[in-house]
């Protein structure tokens, strides 16, 4: 086929990840922390009953990424391997059998710790050849979900509300009495409506419900920095970009250092295209946070500073803080893993880029922009039929998300199946302006994108009135 200038336009770039500003803060007073320490410790008794005894926490080690694989054996660098947390030693491994199971191992310790945290089962399911392990998980979580129940539903229902598990929340906030007379009961019930109809495209049906929850919390609290702040987040949610940043002022009037007032304006400038305010938040909020407390701040400084290679040094090291944290969010250190894949994607380090997506699959494995970012890679590496196969996952999960046609139209057209190649190319360009995960920067792009591979297909079916129609088109997007 003949390569034509719509087609040498590089595939879609990996993972526009929106990082949604953070739904609501899990307290950190004496009381909080007290409970953590007596539900872990319950955690740990359970493990131990079920005949399973976890030695070390589960956490994250970044040190694998000055790992020079000096190991005196296999051994040595699997022990490695499960001592950090960090799959990236078992590619040190020489041993292709030893080094399956040294990635096995981590990664279900890794899943039994989201299982942990989470107080999800799926997690569980996902631990293969280790009967105990997983027994003592499923154990671990059905335990400590029926403990929380009656011990402390609001702290299980922030939990559920932290790692998106919205009809969860919903389910356990709806019928609190604490909902007809406490303030930040009622906003955490309103971030998880507002939650549930961005995940599920039902903005309009759950932003009233929201909004209500949030009006009432004012009123009972019109000086409260935090009811604004969460009504300036389901305003983004509606959406209302300018609306959301008016509240997000609001609730800064009433405390100027309000950390999560800062990183919620600051990704609502984001979504409109200020990007120079947006850093300007962040990066304020970043200084706020002496203890690192606010771990979406280093997120998305991490995602914003990636993408400017004056920045790039600075935004790695926020990328390894998200990381490395203990409290951040599962989401979080999956689109953090997502953005430093695509590093590796650009240098064309695909063995690299691919140990950060499996570890972004541990934090998410349903999460949609990783099955993008997988299409994107494979379609980097030329292996077309796995980038179509991870495109159909995502669109399986989120019908109207654009970059996933894209990498499919993508695959498709380097494939020779122009007829795929053209309906994946034109449904990207029907939902694009519908899509509510697509950064309103980031659309012209994928616009002009989606064109090109239309002129590419046209040319390689040699119809050169459409070829000329669709490259136009693709020349012009960047300009709306």
């Amino acid at each position: 086929m003949e390569q034509t200038t719509s087609e040498t336009t590089p595939a879609p770039e990996l993972n526009p990840v929106q990082e949604i500003s953070p739904k609501i803060s899990l307290g950190t007073d004496r009381k909080s922390i007290l409970f953590r320490s007596l539900l872990i410790l319950f955690v740990v008794l359970i493990a131990i009953a079920s005949g399973w005894y976890i030695k070390n926490n589960f956490g994250t080690d970044d040190s694998a990424s000055t790992s020079q694989c000096n190991f005196a054996n296999d051994g040595l660098a699997s022990q490695k391997a499960l001592e950090a947390k960090d799959i990236s030693y078992c590619t040190c491994v020489k041993d292709e059998l030893e080094k399956s199971r040294c990635q096995e191992g981590v990664l279900n310790a890794a899943y039994f710790v989201q299982a942990r945290q989470q107080f999800k089962s799926d997690f569980c399911a996902m631990i293969n050849n280790n009967l105990e392990l997983k027994s003592s998980c499923e154990s671990m979580v059905s335990s400590g979900i029926e403990y929380l129940k009656v011990q402390d539903p609001g702290y299980l229902a922030s939990v559920y509300l932290q790692n998106n598990e919205y009809d969860k929340a919903i389910e356990i906030l709806a019928v609190s009495e604490k909902v007809k007379t406490e303030a930040s009961t009622m906003l955490s019930l309103a971030l998880s409506y507002a939650g549930k109809g961005l995940a599920e495209h039902r903005e309009s049906e759950f932003f009233p419900k929201a909004e209500e929850l949030v009006n009432k919390a004012i009123a009972l609290k019109p000086e409260s920095a935090e009811a604004y702040r969460v009504q300036g987040y389901i305003y983004e949610v509606k959406p209302d970009l300018f609306k959301s940043i008016e509240s997000y002022n609001k609730s800064l009037e009433k405390d100027p250092n309000y950390i999560l007032s800062l990183v919620g304006r600051g990704h609502a400038y984001n979504l409109i295209g200020d990007l120079v305010q947006a850093l300007a938040d962040f990066q304020k909020a970043a200084e706020l946070d002496k203890d690192k407390q606010h771990i979406s701040i280093y997120a998305n400084l991490c995602r914003l500073q990636t993408t400017r290679d004056d920045l790039l040094s600075e935004g790695i090291k926020n990328c390894q803080i998200t990381l490395a944290s203990p409290i951040a969010e599962a989401e979080l250190k999956s689109d953090t893993n997502q953005i430093l894949a695509g590093i590796y994607v650009r240098e064309k380090n695909f063995e690299q880029a691919l140990i950060y997506l499996e570890n972004a699959r541990v934090f998410s494995p349903q999460n949609v922009n990783l099955f993008v970012s997988l299409a994107t890679l494979y379609n980097e590496k030329g292996e077309y039929a796995k980038a179509i196969e991870e495109s159909k996952k995502a669109l399986v999960i989120d019908s109207l998300k654009t970059a996933a046609y894209q990498t499919s139209a993508y695959a498709y057209l380097k494939t020779q199946d122009y007829a795929q190649a053209e309906i994946q190319a034109l449904k990207g360009l029907e939902v694009v302006n519908k899509d509510p995960s697509l950064l309103i920067p980031n659309k012209p792009y994928l616009i002009q994108q989606l064109n090109y591979t239309l002129a590419s297909i046209f040319a390689a079916k040699g119809d050169k009135e459409k070829e000329a129609q669709y490259k136009a088109a693709g020349d012009s997007a960047m300009e709306i």
